[in-house]
């Protein structure tokens, strides 16, 4: 599963209910100002926050309500208040936060209680009901815990809410470098990883993007595979497939033709799922937008419902193509299934076929979830695949600008005596207020260059097209009488426009 959080989840926040879960003993609610004089209680004892490394102030717990406040709003978590049932004495807080892990975000249990209620169980009890709720309720796949070394009360409650140590790493925080340990525990439901197959259909006159293959895999969550689904579809309208399509996948025109409808293929799906989603929740995948854009823009021109497993599927893409760096910065946030099967080192061709193109997916976030160093030669390779690939398309807009360029200003063939018209006063005014490159400022009497005013009566400038580098050029030349001087500007789709405006109104005289 993905371990982070690829985009902020829209949890609703509902504040009329304001009791989250509940246990044997207690229950968790959200807080709110009435509770600040029992919160102090917590965060102003000094042996409570021993791991802070001093007590709260009352303004300093003011903000620390506040932030619970605006996180339930904002992430529909956040840490709630303890209440025990017998007598409904606040006994603590509780709850799930978005925090920060090693750069990335993920969810936390944490905990804090009054010092008079440690020992009791409390902190544990609470902690295995936040965890079943982030499961069972939210849907994470993961769960963390992120403890000060020291704190050895609080590695016993993650322990006990059969979590596993992973990370150990520095904190700075009050001035001081502080070691924690992030503690984890994965969901331990079924993971389906769903891919398909599409093709252009034309109907009423026009082209819609229409599903011709679904594949599945599903696996338990240490990665061991269930079992596995693959149909063909034959779309309402389809006639034929397309050449590039055909190509790709493998398939046939005739196979299409052969295949059930998009209706019956869902129902052979959701019943093939059933079998096993009524033993354990399951988590749904895909790689990218398209497959689950696609698929629900086919179901509604089919008018047909699209299996809810499929409607709330994660896509994986931004969050594994952000695990490949090359000095510090994310190669893309898109890399495709195949780049990204280099870099982790699985061997064989991605096949456009939606059942193994479903288990490349799964086998590349089991690579993920397992943290596994990618190949830095493969990485190295994607990098210098990528800025040549950014070179040429560089290459071939320079080519275009200067093609159009060269057409535009075919009019100027030499160079044109600068006339200070009132129009072509402006367009230089325009241009200096937005190209920094210009170092020329037209003032009303005349031009601010090289450190002196030179009036307009004494200044003699001519302009002119330039093609010798690789993108065509200006050049203005300048005179007083004493010294000369010339500037030397890029060719633009933004100052052409004006640089075409001074030429022909000068030109014109």
């Amino acid at each position: 599963m993905q371990e982070g959080i690829g985009k902020k989840r829209e949890f609703v926040y509902n504040n009329s209910m304001k009791k989250v879960l509940e246990t044997k003993r207690v229950y968790l609610r959200e807080m709110d100002y009435t509770d600040f004089d029992d919160l102090c209680e917590i965060l102003c004892d000094a042996r409570v926050m021993k791991a802070y490394e001093h007590a709260f102030s009352k303004e300093e717990a003011l903000d620390w309500l506040k932030r619970q406040m605006q996180r339930y709003k904002e992430d529909g978590v956040g840490l709630w208040a303890m209440i025990r049932k017998s007598d409904q004495a606040f006994l603590g807080q509780c709850g799930i936060t978005v925090q920060q892990l090693c750069n990335r975000q993920v969810y936390e249990i944490g905990y804090l209680l009054k010092y008079e209620h440690w020992h009791h169980g409390y902190a544990r009890e609470a902690a295995i009901a936040c965890r079943e709720y982030a499961f069972h309720t939210l849907k994470l796949d993961a769960v963390y815990s992120i403890i000060r070394d020291t704190n050895y009360a609080s590695q016993k409650v993650a322990l006990a809410n059969n979590m596993k140590p992973i990370v150990t790493f520095v904190k700075h925080y009050y001035g001081m470098d502080m070691p924690h340990i992030a503690y984890e525990v994965k969901n331990p439901c079924l993971c389906l990883y769903v891919d398909s197959e599409f093709d252009a259909v034309r109907y009423a006159g026009k082209h819609y993007q229409c599903v011709i293959s679904l594949g599945a895999v599903l696996c338990d969550f240490q990665g061991n595979q269930v079992t596995s689904f693959y149909e063909t579809i034959r779309p309402r309208y389809f006639k034929s497939l397309t050449r590039v399509v055909s190509q790709i996948t493998k398939l046939t025109g005739q196979e299409i033709r052969s295949s059930k409808s998009l209706a019956e293929v869902l129902e052979h799906f959701e019943r093939w799922l059933c079998q096993y989603q009524k033993q354990q929740p399951v988590l749904s995948f895909s790689f990218g937008p398209d497959d689950k854009r696609t698929l629900n823009k086919h179901c509604e021109l089919e008018k047909v419902d699209m299996p809810l497993v499929l409607q709330y599927m994660q896509d994986l893409q931004r969050p594994l193509s952000q695990s490949v760096v090359y000095h510090g910065n994310v190669v893309s946030p898109t890399l495709s299934l195949d780049a990204l099967k280099k870099v982790y080192g699985i061997l064989g061709k991605v096949e456009h076929n939606a059942r193994s193109d479903a288990l490349d997916l799964m086998e590349l976030h089991h690579c993920y979830q397992a943290r596994q160093p990618v190949l830095e030669e493969e990485v190295l390779k994607l990098v210098k695949k990528r800025e040549e690939k950014a070179y040429a398309a560089r290459m071939k807009q320079q080519q275009k600008l200067y093609q159009i360029m060269k057409e535009r200003f075919a009019f100027c063939s030499g160079k044109v005596e600068i006339r200070f018209y009132p129009e072509v006063l402006q367009a230089f005014a325009t241009w200096q207020s937005y190209d920094e490159q210009l170092p020329l400022r037209f003032r009303k009497k005349g031009v601010y260059y090289e450190g002196k005013m030179v009036a307009y009566d004494h200044l003699h400038m001519c302009m002119y097209m330039e093609w010798k580098g690789e993108l065509p050029s200006v050049i203005l030349s300048l005179s007083d009488g004493t010294t000369k001087g010339h500037v030397r500007l890029l060719v633009n789709y933004r100052n052409a426009a004006l640089i075409e405006t001074i030429l022909k109104r000068c030109m014109d005289c």
